[in-house]
């Protein structure tokens, strides 16, 4: 399956990574996703083995919904970027669906007929360092060399699934482009090898 990164196609290897072989696969990775998972599971040291590897340049990305307290609850705010407040149920209004109904952020969900108050939604609080994205809801936050971006919502929705590769790309592309190495990928051919072992999930 091709994946576009930077409006370019390239084969994309997923790889499913769990609690026994996260710590052998993770500095094969670049990008790492973790969705709605206690991940107090994984230990301590583990954690902080991901916080070290997010540092040394991987892109972390977070899935929330009505599992955000228990996904980010290891991991310390400064990391993420942010705290969780209220979640709201699927069906209930949210800021997010608000925004994406008045038009004033979430384009491309709109447009995809996603309906951001059918999912859980959590209020995510960023930090001082945090950036708020326009493009999905949700924080990135630079650290060392990589990012966390932390969404909303879990990825795993089942309205995510009327989401094009386009819409899916963007939300790789904030983790990216708000991280300080983004610059060691400038070329097609550098992202054509970064892509052959970019995707993996924890969920």
């Amino acid at each position: 399956e091709r994946y576009f990164i930077r409006n370019s196609g390239y084969p994309i290897s997923l790889m499913e990574v769990n609690k026994e072989n996260l710590e052998k696969t993770l500095d094969k990775l670049y990008f790492l996703v973790i969705d709605q998972y206690d991940v107090s599971s994984l230990g301590n040291d583990t954690v902080k083995k991901i916080e070290k590897w997010v540092s040394a340049g991987g892109w972390l990305l977070i899935g929330t919904g009505e599992r955000a307290e228990e996904t980010l609850g290891a991991f310390s705010p400064n990391f993420t970027g942010v705290t969780c407040g209220e979640i709201t149920a699927a069906g209930e209004e949210n800021s997010a669906h608000t925004a994406e109904q008045t038009q004033t952020a979430f384009y491309d969900y709109y447009d995809s007929g996603i309906d951001l108050s059918a999912m859980a939604m959590a209020e995510l609080i960023g930090q001082n360092a945090s950036y708020e994205s326009n493009i999905f809801p949700g924080w990135v936050t630079m650290q060392g060399k990589g990012s966390v971006l932390v969404s909303a919502f879990s990825f795993g929705e089942d309205e995510m699934k009327k989401a094009g590769s386009s819409l899916c790309s963007d939300i790789y592309d904030e983790a990216v482009c708000n991280s300080a190495g983004t610059n060691q990928y400038q070329t097609d051919s550098d992202w054509g090898y970064m892509g052959r072992d970019a995707f993996a999930a924890i969920d």
